[in-house]
């Protein structure tokens, strides 16, 4: 398989990863608050594990050689030199020891983050593309709002500012909106 048709497959795992998502993981319960909370690396460990079951599970289609990576820090890493600040992405999918096998990077964000947050998020996105040879990256944004289409277009501007000289068959920008449903792909 070609690395378009590797992505492809990957952002199928990724949108059946999300179908699994349970609310508690999505947005965490707190003990004397009325309203859960959205906690990015409790969202992001569930869909690591629905992400690696469909891999395992589809190991023939998808092929073994590579490896899914959750927070992997770069640091006195190649790519370390090659980007400003220090990188650690949410998600990669490559073969570890190789450069040239580095499928994807992604980057995981709840509705509620700041343009500061975004901007820092696609700017590993960005590195991982231009400097690690990083096929493609994937941006998703999970949650709701009560301005969430207003808010959600914000990560649309964004992104496209960011990413938008890279072909379109390698940015994914997806939105997860509520637990136990599929996320859709907005700009790819």
């Amino acid at each position: 398989m070609s690395l378009e048709e590797d992505f492809e497959l990957f952002l199928k795992a990724l949108q059946n990863a999300t179908s699994k998502i349970e609310t508690h993981y999505f947005q965490l319960p707190v003990y004397g608050k009325v309203t859960p909370i959205y906690r990015e690396r409790v969202y992001c460990y569930e869909l690591y594990c629905h992400i690696r079951d469909f891999m395992v599970r589809n190991r023939n289609t998808f092929g073994n050689q590579y490896v899914l990576g959750g927070e992997v820090d770069k640091g006195g890493h190649v790519i370390r030199k090659e980007c400003e600040k220090a990188v650690k992405p949410d998600l990669i999918v490559h073969i570890p020891g190789e450069m040239g096998y580095n499928l994807a990077v992604a980057e995981v964000k709840p509705i509620t983050a700041t343009k500061r947050e975004i901007c820092k998020d696609l700017e590993t996105l960005h590195c991982f593309l231009s400097r690690a040879n990083y096929f493609g990256a994937i941006y998703l944004v999970y949650g709701e709002s009560k301005r969430a289409e207003k808010t959600f277009a914000k990560f649309e501007r964004m992104t496209h500012e960011h990413l938008g000289d890279f072909d379109n068959n390698r940015v994914a920008l997806i939105w997860h909106r509520k637990p136990q449903q599929s996320a859709f792909c907005c700009l790819y």
